[in-house]
């Protein structure tokens, strides 16, 4: 059961209340996933940033924004894309803004992707490098590209040229069609 309690430390409004089960003031991840980085969102939103379910990859002035239901194939196309050359902006979640000057797009987190474990064998050179994380109850092994390519992550926001937007489903099988 949720628990309410009422703060009076110094610097807090009286009326401040938190509304966190134990158990779930106990996983860090969760808390930030789900209400910190919503708290952030709306905030920005507030300054005319959105966000886009979608996957973002960069490559001479054109972003390519992958967009499809989670498990459908986002992470794994864009991950054959990084190493067939393109930037990595987003893998997932993508911020974007329109300016007088165009249309910018901003990744988060920079240079985190996350694979199925049944993907893993399509990518032996990450091999090693990534840390098993629960994705939406879904174990999934998640990789900091900074760390392992950091050529191919793109840390800056972009204003491309072009913005190409592929929708992916998946068809029956384990390969994802555009």
């Amino acid at each position: 059961q949720p628990r309410t309690a009422t703060t009076r430390s110094s610097g807090c409004h009286p009326a401040a209340a938190r509304f966190l089960s134990t158990p779930l003031a106990g996983e860090a991840n969760l808390v930030s996933r789900y209400v910190c980085d919503t708290f952030t969102l709306n905030i920005l939103m507030k300054t005319g940033v959105g966000l886009v379910h979608a996957s973002c990859l960069y490559r001479e002035g054109q972003a390519l924004l992958l967009t499809a239901p989670h498990n459908t194939g986002k992470s794994t196309t864009a991950l054959r894309l990084v190493m067939a050359g393109h930037g990595l902006v987003s893998d997932g979640m993508t911020y974007v803004r329109v300016h007088d000057q165009g249309i910018e797009l901003l990744g988060y987190p920079v240079g985190e992707a996350k694979l199925r474990l049944d993907m893993l064998d399509q990518f032996p050179q990450l091999q090693g490098h990534g840390h098993a994380a629960v994705v939406r109850e879904d174990t999934k092994m998640v990789f900091n590209l900074r760390q392992v390519m950091p050529e191919r992550v793109v840390s800056e926001s972009i204003r491309p040229e072009r913005i190409v937007i592929c929708h992916l489903e998946r068809a029956g099988g384990r390969a994802t069609e555009v």
